[in-house]
């Protein structure tokens, strides 16, 4: 079901208007908007890759731990309505006892007087990246990684 990414191009692509339909189509997908959070089929593919990274880097004697990084659209609604799009994830990767980094606590914390523009104008700003660094560091001292 999530193969694929974006529409085919047909004849009648040469018209701006229809490009244009398929282009706000596209984007508007439930498939498109939830992601990987949205229906069980892409949870499931979603749950089974972090489990498998989890358990091969522990096989491999590594001490894994997942970052969760969120985007605009995350950020602004959980100042909105303290929801996170993700936290049916998180449920999963918690009840599994995998060492889980949320960066949106950052938001809570060093970053809460800070505008979405400001942490994240389109992509992760250095401010972003320094704080959700600091916060890595916290969290790794917590968990006894150093």
């Amino acid at each position: 079901a999530y193969y694929r990414t974006s529409p085919h191009a047909r004849p009648w692509d040469r018209s701006a208007t229809v490009r244009l339909v398929k282009l706000a189509a596209t984007q508007l997908s439930p498939t498109r908007r939830d992601g990987c959070y949205g229906s069980d089929e892409a949870f499931s593919v979603t749950t089974r890759l972090f489990s498998l990274f989890y358990e091969t880097a522990l096989q491999d004697g590594a001490q894994p731990v997942i970052l969760i990084f969120p985007g605009r659209e995350e950020v602004a609604s959980w100042r909105s309505g303290r929801r996170k799009r993700y936290a049916r994830l998180l449920s999963f990767l918690g009840a599994k006892g995998y060492r889980v980094v949320d960066a949106l606590e950052v938001v809570d914390g060093a970053g809460h007087d800070l505008s979405i523009d400001e942490l994240i104008p389109s992509h992760p700003s250095p401010l972003a990246n320094t704080l959700v660094a600091e916060h890595l560091r916290r969290r790794l001292q917590g968990f006894g990684l150093i």
